[in-house]
This record gives C-alpha cells, structure tokens and sequence, in this order.
C-alpha cells in the first residue's frame, strides 16, 4: 500500500448494507494489510475488533498487530495447551508481552529472554516468573541449554529473531539444536 501502517483505532463513520456488527459512532479497532495510517479505511465488520470504553484510540491501536500475532503463535500454530513450557525470545517485546498475558488463560507456562533485564523487570508484573538473560542476538549453545532444560518441544519456541541467523551462527540446524 501507498499509505504505511497495519494496526489501526478508530470510530466507524458508515456502515454498508448488512453491517450487523457495529454502527456509527462504535470504536474500533484491527489489522489491515497496509494503509492503517490514513485518514479513512474500509474494512468488513467480520476484521474489525470492538473496543473497550477503558481504553483510550492510542492503546486501542497497540493491541491488533502484538495480540493477534501472540495468540496466532501460541494457539493456531503453536498448538498450545496447559502444562505447555513455552520459551519467548525478546518477551519484553510487543508480541512477547501479549504472549505472557495470554499464558495464565491458557494454563502454559512462559519462559523468556532479552537482551536487557530492564525489559525482563517490565515483564515481571505480567506475571513473568522465570527472570533469566540469554543472550540470543550472540547465540551460543549454552544458550540451548534453556530449551533443553526446560523440556520445551520444537513447537514451543516462539521468537521474534530469525531461526536462520541463529543456526547459522551455531553451524547448527534447528532439529540438531532441539535433539540436544
């Protein structure tokens, strides 16, 4: 698209014929292929997400792109359930916090890194009970000790960093890593 931006927040100015959903005047908020940054976007009613009179547009907006993409991860991809060990790489993110937030709802249990503890700090009040540093831009094979040690399957990595650079720099590959 021209126009930048895939999370948007606003108010619906019109509805088209069989808009059940939402009226005028309803806030809303979602993803958008591209353009979320114009003054105006048309969506369906069925991508649109209502919004909660406690939030304000600016948190509205914030939401769609880490949210969905956390529980696209843990649930529809990652197959989540309870009593799963999950490791996060970069919690302290965007998608990483959602994901932390969705873990109690879920009954999983997160396991995080981050380049900075100051970001690990911010994560305890979501709950985050496993304060370890690993550092994975420089990734190491101790670094795969946490996911071995912690009993993590394949599909219980959720990360934000490219697998290929990280096995790339371990001279490694993802199935000799995880089979320890």
């Amino acid at each position: 698209a021209d126009i930048p931006g895939l999370a948007y927040a606003g108010v619906v100015a019109a509805t088209g014929a069989g808009v059940t959903r939402f009226a005028i005047g309803d806030r809303v908020m979602g993803l958008v292929g591209g353009g979320a940054m114009a003054e105006q976007l048309v969506v369906h009613e069925d991508e649109a997400i209502a919004v909660p009179d406690r939030l304000a547009d600016v948190e509205a907006a914030a939401i769609p792109e880490a949210f969905l993409t956390a529980w696209d991860a843990l649930v529809v991809r990652g197959r989540a359930e309870p009593g799963d060990r999950v490791l996060v790489h970069a919690i302290g993110s965007g998608v990483g916090a959602a994901a932390l937030q969705f873990a109690p709802l879920l009954g999983v249990t997160m396991i995080g890194t981050s380049r900075t503890p100051a970001k690990l700090e911010r994560c305890l009040a979501l709950g985050y009970a496993f304060p370890q540093v690993t550092g994975w831009i420089r990734a190491t094979m101790a670094d795969y000790q946490l996911v071995r040690d912690a009993g993590l399957k394949e599909t219980g990595i959720l990360t934000s960093i490219s697998d290929y650079h990280i096995f790339k720099k371990l001279g490694s590959t993802r199935e000799k890593v995880i089979a320890g």
